[in-house]
């Protein structure tokens, strides 16, 4: 499969490496001059501060949430070059996690295949929060003087 390029960002997986998973590539590359941004962990809260309750409804929230904080730092959701979840209660709630971050990372031109680790935690930071998402991005910097 040839390498998915989008602006400095280009996803693939080594022709002879592990399996190709349908979700995400084993590799993203950034190419210079590109800026980085990196997300704090996204919870469930509405913006008024308020945390939705089921897991499924959390997990749609958080990944809201996620593209506000890239939209505000210039970025998207295909500029993502890494993603990390952290699930209380995996085996309980990875049906529907998948669900939701398939469609969050699937628009018009297919699947945003960035590299990611999901992590099962026995809880976060608050007992209310079941699932929290962090992202790396990167957007070319037209104004580098590389």
């Amino acid at each position: 499969m040839s390498p998915l390029s989008n602006s400095c960002i280009t996803l693939l997986d080594p022709p002879n490496g592990p399996y190709k998973r349908p979700t995400y590539s084993h590799i993203a590359s950034i190419s210079s001059p590109a800026r980085l941004i990196y997300t704090a962990g996204q919870v469930g809260t509405l913006p008024d501060g308020t945390m939705v309750q089921e897991f499924e409804a959390q997990a749609k929230q958080a990944f809201i949430n996620l593209k506000v904080a890239l939209e505000a730092a210039g970025a998207s959701v295909r500029d993502i070059v890494k993603l990390t979840y952290y699930i209380v209660d995996l085996e309980a709630n990875i049906d529907a996690f998948r669900m939701v971050y398939v469609d969050f990372l699937t628009d018009e031109e297919g699947i945003h295949k960035a590299p990611s680790t999901l992590l099962s935690v026995a809880r976060l930071a608050r007992r209310d929060w079941l699932v929290e998402v962090e992202a790396v991005a990167a957007v070319r910097d037209l104004e580098s003087k590389l």
